[in-house]
Parts: C-alpha cells; sequence; structure tokens
C-alpha cells in the first residue's frame, strides 16, 4: 500500500467518522456520540469540522487547491470563533446552530465543541492551507506533528484518567473518539506533506524532518502532560484544602458552641443568684479571662440593664468595647454577632422574678483556629473564622476553599489563605522530573536524527561517487571499445576505398600509351569514386567521434513529448509514404541534451519504420519509471534480429539485417555514443521473426562523460 493510498484511507475515515456522529446526533443515537454512558460526547459542531477537515485532506490527495484552501478557511474561522466564545464569555449562537444538544455528560456548554478540540482544528486548518505552499509545507508538518500530540495526550488521559489531559478545567472536555480523530487528521496532514514534498525546490530537504517531527511531538506531549499533571495535582489539593477547611469549620463551630454555652452557664450563675457576693461573680469572670484565651472582653448586665462586671484583657478600651457591644436583649435567649474575627457572644436568662440578666464577651477565634491549624501541621496556610451574615468576598488568587459552620449557629466562613508562596509551589515533583525527562528525550532525539541524517547524506554522497565512477569506468570501456572501432574502422574498412585508388591508378600506369581514352576515363571515374567515398566515411567517423562529446551548458529540462513531436514533424514525409502507425505512451520530463535526444529518437524511430516490410509499419514509444531515472523504449513489428547480432548493430558500420534496406551501419553506433555520454545504456530486445524493442536508460540527473 503507497503514501497515497493510505492518504486517501484518512480522508475517507474522517469523513465518516464525521458523517457517523452527525446522523447519530440527528437520530438520538447516544452509543456513537459518547461511546460509552458519562464519557464527554462529540459535540455536533466537532463532527461537522472532522467532516470538512476530511474533505480538505481528500482535495490535498487530488491537488484540488482552491478547494483545499476554502475548506481550511471554514473549520478555521468556525473553530477560532467557538475558542472566542470561550475566551470572551460570549456566545455567537454557533453551539447549537444545527442541532439542539441533548447529552451534556463533561460539558460546560451545551453543544460547544472543547478549548482543545477548536484550538487542534486551528491547527489543523493552518497545515492544511499552507500545505497549498511548497515553501511553507514543512510548517504544515509541524503544524500536524502538533495535532498528534494533542490527540495522542487527550487519549492517554483517558487511559490514565487523568481528566485534566482531555479537559481544559472545568470546559467541555474531549471525547475519546475525537481525540482519534485529531491522530488521523494530524498523521494525514504529515503524510500529504511527505506526498507534495518537491527533492528540487523544498528549502529544508537538508534537514531530518522525519526525527525533528518526532522530536516535536515527544516535546508537545510533554508539555500537555505536564499541564496535565500540574492541574491534576492542583485540583486535588484544592479537595484536600476543602476537606481540611470543612473540618475546620466543624471544629470552630464546636468550639463556638463551647464558649456560647460557657457564657450561657455564667449568665444563668448570675441570675439564679449563685454567686454569694457580686466579688464572687467578678473574680469567676477574671478567672474565665484568664482561662479562655480567646476572650478578650466580658461585661454583665443586671436587671434594667445595670452594667455590673466589666473586665478586658490589658491593653484593651473598656469604654470602645461596651460602646461596641450587642445592644442588650429583651428576652431570653443566645445569640452570636460580628465581623471579622471579633465574635461576640451574648446570653439572657431571667431570675425568678422574671427580670432579665445578660453577658456579652468578645472572643478573638483566629487564635483558636491557628492552634488547630498547627495541630494538624498544615504548614503554610492560615485559617481564619468570619462570623458575618453575608458571604466574604472570593475574589483573590489566594483565596483557596471555605466552608459554613453549621446550624443552629450563625453563617460562619472559614477562609484558607496561603501564607508565603503559591501553593501550587508546594506540588508534587513528578510533573516537573517528567517534562524536564520529555524536552531531553526530544532534544537528543533531534540531535541524533541530525547526525544520522548527516551520515545518510554523506553515504549518499559517496554512493553517487561510486556510481558515478562506475559510470565513467563503464564509459571508459565504452570509449576503449569506440577507439577499437575506430582502428578497426582505419585499418579495415578505409582500407577498401584506398586499395581500390591504388589497383586503379596501377592499372593505367601499365596500360599501354596507346590505350584508349575511354577506358583511362573509366578508371579515373572509379578512382573518383572510391575518393568520394573514402571522403564520405572520414566524415562519418567524425560525426559519431562529436555524438560523444556533450555540452554541460546545453543540459536543461525539457518535455520529452515536445522532443518527440519535433522529430514526428521531420520524419512527417516518411511516416505519410510509409502510412506508419505511431503509438506514444506518457513520457516525462527530464534534465538533458534535447537536440542530441531528439537525434536518438529520430535514428529508432526511422530504423525501426525501415525495418518493416510491407505497408501500416507500427512504431511504438513508451517510458517507465525507475528508482533512478527512465527507461524509454522503441518498438516496431518487423523482422526482428537475431540475437547473435545484438551487440554487433551498435558497431560502426555492421548491420544485422540483409543489405536490401539502405543504410549505413552509423545510427545506432551514433545512439550509442550519446547515451554513454549522457551516463545512460542502450540495448535490443528482439529474435527473429517476433519485431524489435530498442531501450535505453537515462538518469533522472545524467551524468555527463565525454567519450
Amino acid at each position: 500500500m503507497t503514501t497515497r493510498d493510505v492518504s486517501l484511507l484518512i480522508a475517507l475515515a474522517l469523513i465518516g467518522l464525521g458523517v457517523t456522529v452527525c446522523a447519530a446526533w440527528w437520530l438520538r443515537f447516544p452509543l456513537l456520540i459518547q461511546v460509552a454512558p458519562g464519557n464527554a460526547p462529540m459535540q455536533f459542531n466537532t463532527a461537522l469540522l472532522f467532516l470538512l477537515a476530511g474533505a480538505g485532506l481528500m482535495a490535498s490527495r487530488f491537488e484540488a487547491e482552491r478547494v483545499m484552501r476554502v475548506l481550511a478557511a471554514v473549520v478555521g474561522l468556525f473553530a477560532l470563533l467557538t475558542l472566542v466564545q470561550y475566551l470572551a464569555e460570549v456566545d455567537f449562537g454557533l453551539d447549537q446552530l444545527f442541532v439542539r444538544a441533548y447529552l451534556l455528560d463533561q460539558t460546560s456548554h451545551p453543544g460547544r465543541m472543547a478549548p482543545n478540540s477548536a484550538a487542534a482544528f486551528i491547527l489543523s486548518a493552518l497545515g492544511l492551507f499552507l500545505l497549498a505552499y511548497p515553501r511553507r509545507r514543512v510548517v504544515a508538518a509541524a503544524l500536524g506533528t502538533m495535532v498528534i500530540a494533542m490527540g495522542m495526550a487527550s487519549l492517554l488521559g483517558y487511559m490514565l484518567d487523568i481528566k485534566a489531559a482531555y479537559g481544559w478545567g472545568q470546559l467541555t472536555r474531549m471525547a475519546i473518539h475525537a481525540a482519534v480523530g485529531f491522530l488521523l487528521l494530524g498523521g494525514g496532514l504529515l503524510l500529504a506533506y511527505r506526498e507534495r514534498r518537491q527533492l528540487a525546490f523544498e528549502p529544508f530537504t537538508l534537514l531530518p524532518w522525519r526525527g525533528l517531527m518526532a522530536a516535536l511531538f515527544l516535546s508537545i506531549l510533554s508539555l500537555l502532560f505536564w499541564q496535565a499533571l500540574r492541574s491534576e495535582d492542583a485540583a486535588q489539593q484544592r479537595q484536600q484544602l476543602q476537606q481540611k477547611a470543612t473540618t475546620e469549620a466543624s471544629v470552630l463551630a464546636s468550639l463556638a458552641r463551647e464558649r456560647l454555652q460557657t457564657i450561657d452557664r455564667m449568665c444563668r450563675r448570675f441570675s439564679e443568684g449563685i454567686y454569694g457576693s457580686m466579688q464572687d461573680g467578678q473574680a469567676d469572670v477574671r478567672w474565665f479571662l484568664e482561662m479562655m484565651t480567646s476572650f478578650d472582653y466580658v461585661a454583665v448586665h443586671g436587671p434594667e440593664g445595670k452594667q455590673l462586671v466589666a473586665q478586658a484583657r490589658p491593653g484593651l478600651d473598656i469604654g470602645v468595647l461596651a460602646a461596641a457591644a450587642p445592644p442588650l436583649m429583651q428576652e431570653p435567649g443566645c445569640k452570636i454577632d460580628g465581623k471579622d474575627v471579633n465574635i461576640w457572644f451574648s446570653c439572657a436568662r431571667a431570675d425568678a422574678g422574671g427580670r432579665l440578666w445578660q453577658i456579652n464577651a468578645r472572643a478573638h477565634l483566629e487564635i483558636v483556629a491557628l492552634n488547630e491549624i498547627e495541630r494538624q501541621s498544615l504548614e503554610g496556610y492560615e485559617v481564619s473564622l468570619h462570623a458575618t451574615l453575608q458571604e466574604p468576598d472570593k475574589v483573590g488568587t489566594d483565596l483557596v476553599a471555605y466552608d459554613r459552620i453549621p446550624d443552629p449557629l450563625p453563617p460562619f466562613w472559614v477562609q484558607v489563605r496561603a501564607l508565603g508562596p503559591d501553593p501550587i509551589s508546594r506540588q508534587s515533583r513528578l510533573p516537573d522530573v517528567l517534562l524536564v525527562t520529555g524536552l531531553i528525550l526530544a532534544l537528543l532525539l533531534a540531535v541524533v536524527s541530525t547526525q544520522q541524517h548527516r551520515l545518510r547524506l554523506a553515504n549518499q554522497e559517496i554512493r553517487k561517487a561510486n556510481e558515478e565512477l562506475a559510470a565513467r569506468s563503464d564509459a571508459l570501456a565504452a570509449s576503449n571499445e569506440s577507439l577499437e572501432q575506430f582502428a578497426y574502422a582505419a585499418s579495415h574498412d578505409l582500407k577498401a576505398p584506398v586499395r581500390t585508388m591504388v589497383s586503379f591508378a596501377q592499372i593505367i600506369g601499365k596500360q599501354d600509351k596507346k590505350a584508349s581514352i575511354e577506358s583511362v576515363s573509366e578508371l579515373l571515374d572509379e578512382i573518383v569514386s572510391a575518393g568520394k567515398g573514402l571522403y564520405g566515411m572520414i566524415d562519418t567517423l567524425m560525426e559519431v567521434s562529436r555524438a560523444g562529446r556533450i555540452d554541460p551548458a546545453s543540459i536543461r529540462r525539457v518535455s520529452m513529448h515536445t522532443v518527440l513531436d519535433r522529430v514526428l514533424k521531420r520524419l512527417d514525409a516518411l511516416i505519410r509514404e510509409r502510412d506508419a502507425q505511431i503509438e506514444i505512451g506518457e513520457l516525462p520530463e527530464l534534465e538533458t541534451e534535447p537536440h542530441l535526444m531528439a537525434q536518438v529518437l529520430q535514428n529508432l524511430i526511422v530504423n525501426a519504420i525501415k525495418y518493416q516490410p510491407g505497408e501500416k509499419p507500427y512504431v511504438g514509444v513508451f517510458a517507465r519509471k525507475e528508482a533512478k531515472g527512465w527507461v524509454f523504449s522503441v518498438a516496431d513489428r518487423g523482422r526482428g534480429i537475431d540475437p547473435k547480432y545484438h551487440e554487433e548493430i551498435f558497431r560502426l558500420f555492421r548491420r544485422g539485417n540483409p543489405s536490401d534496406v539502405e543504410g549505413s551501419g552509423v545510427g545506432l553506433a551514433t545512439t550509442r555514443r550519446i547515451i554513454n555520454g549522457l551516463g545512460g545504456r542502450i540495448w535490443v530486445e528482439s529474435t527473429l521473426g517476433a519485431g524489435a524493442t530498442f531501450r535505453f536508460f537515462h538518469a533522472s540527473k545524467p551524468i555527463l562523460i565525454n567519450v
């Protein structure tokens, strides 16, 4: 299965996921929306954006750039507006635009996609958009890697039961199949980048993009899990503080109740006349203030509101305290009143005559609270008790938890404040250790992959040099063979016309002076004819010699269809004369010498037409891709070539067929020298009576070898 096939499957899977969940919302099929009861549901808008993103990947697969950009813009804009709704605490009416939400598990806003889902869609949309721009595609790959990391973090959060990994704060959480969808979407972006990466144009080809993307993935995943673990730790710590605050509230309520009961008993003793004298009552009040360190003022009022006893701790103004005391009660009872931590306890009791006796006492219960905190070893925090009829202001970073003292007492509030550093600084070090470890591993991965990539490039350079060396060795062998052919031509083929000229000259010299002028003229004509033939053979040898020498400046990228069209126009008369059928397959663009390639194709096509007897000869021109270049084929349906002549026909002045077809025997030799000069090779596949196919290999980037 190829990369393009996998990319297509991912696009179809995303489209299928989006269609399935959208249909499940319309058909009210919860199992496909939230996987399991209680899990976060995939919101309708999330499924819709998965559908559009999958369609964008499909458009990328078929190179529909405009459609891809439009879909990416729609996905990104919708996700951005959703994120703005969270940040600005507004509602644009997008959440339930298409369907009314009826599954609200782990959902802060009905129908609104999770904020981390919106962020992942924004990254995905930007990646899709950048795929259309070659010099920005590596950024698209990086964005796809970040999307994969976000999906993986959420998926691991579900597996490890870390809610902060798949949800931010108390906001809507990402569904488990949405996490899988983001894994697919990010992977699709990476595959699309790989498909579109053009090595000749991409400016980042010298970088180990796979290793760097893996390092980026590990870094983002480490950061996301660090944030999730810190959030979970903070939540657990706040829960513990809440529990401690609740416990403290109960303890302080009991202490307040005990003090109220103590004041009540003292008031009963005064009203029932238990004290033998007022001096005994005053002594009891002094003893009370000494023993109950939280009280700083006690005042006893007798019948008709007369103040009988008023005592305070040293340093306090009794007059000020008396003025701040609650008013006298009109009937028996007890109450607590006050603000902050200065709490007033009031108890009124009637004597035998129905007259009211009342005690007002002020306590500073924060002292008791701090003692209790120290007893529970909650270092770094203070707990203060507020006796007030209104809830204290909750605004402030240090307000961690508070609770209400239960009835029958008035609404007390326990406030837990951090002393010194933020409570977060006292959390577990494990998230920090994991973050540092992940970042170090990512750095090591990036360094190792970079070094491996450099070694790989060095090996490629060495392999390329070896290939060039091998090609030059082959070219040297071909050059030596050409030299042998030239030597053979000089020693054999060129001798024939010279021998003819010498023989006829000798005949003229030996003839009698009375020989007819006509006979001498005929011999001279033969000598001239042989000389012209010799001259032509020398020109041919020079032409073949020049064919193997290629100027590097003439190499340029051309379409082989264009080159072939030029050749067919030159051969139009021959094609029409023979009524030849020319079949042309898909031909590539190549870096080559266009004029010499035209000469190669022309020689092969002319031979294919000439060596097919009868009418309507067939010629097929095709090409197929190979690892390092292209193999071109020129096929005919002629008489074929005996295998024993497969090498012979590429030699100078050699022909593997009967001489009933005109030819000099240099066309294939010239063709071989051109192909060898471009660093390629040429061969023939044929048997007698079955036609012939001439094939030649041309590298994607030719290695010029002058032969």
